[in-house]
């Protein structure tokens, strides 16, 4: 394209305005493509029309960050008031599932779950935790290792395998303690 530069002064300001109008709408404007060529067969040119689909809302509004944490606060207040009921286990915090199991197991503490402890006091309700935090939530045995204190993968896999051995009638017993699994029915 060939582009010649010439002067513009006040007597001819309207056709610069013209030019310039011409230039942005010649530059911006998208090109339509209804159809794709895709193979030519026996001197025919096969088409497949473009179908356009409508984005959702979301998609085609800019969201900030910010408005997005904001956002996805205002949602996990909700699910704690209870205004909004769970139905998804993705959405269920590994932290909430380590407290209900801790509720069976009194004296013990998420930062005891946590700790590399292993005393028999430690080592049962955190396994029985991985176990639950396995079956109700989407996490992967990295991200539930990383939650309780750094574990491997290997350690939260081994949890989850003693614990399905262990159970009985939908029931763990160890140290006079009866627990139900929960994670079972979901």
């Amino acid at each position: 394209m060939i582009v010649t530069a010439r002067p513009y002064d006040a007597a001819n300001a309207a056709e610069m305005a013209r030019n310039a109008a011409a230039i942005h709408a010649r530059l911006m404007k998208p090109k339509n493509r209804v159809a794709s060529s895709l193979a030519v067969q026996q001197g025919k040119q096969k088409t497949i029309p473009f179908m356009a689909r409508k984005l959702p809302e979301w998609q085609t509004r800019p969201t900030s960050f910010d408005a997005h944490v904001l956002i996805t606060k205002q949602i996990f207040a909700m699910f704690d008031a209870g205004i909004i009921q769970r139905t998804n286990k993705s959405f269920v915090r590994i932290a909430e599932v380590v407290d209900e199991v801790l509720k069976f197991f009194p004296g013990v503490t998420a930062h005891d779950v946590k700790s590399h402890r292993r005393t028999r006091k430690d080592c049962l309700p955190r396994q029985i935790a991985m176990y639950e935090a396995k079956l109700q939530t989407t996490k992967s045995y990295p991200e539930i290792g990383r939650w309780f204190g750094g574990r491997d993968h290997t350690t939260v896999l081994h949890s989850v395998n003693k614990i399905e051995r262990m159970i009985v009638d939908g029931y763990v017993e160890a140290g006079g303690i009866r627990y139900p699994i929960k994670g079972a029915s979901a």
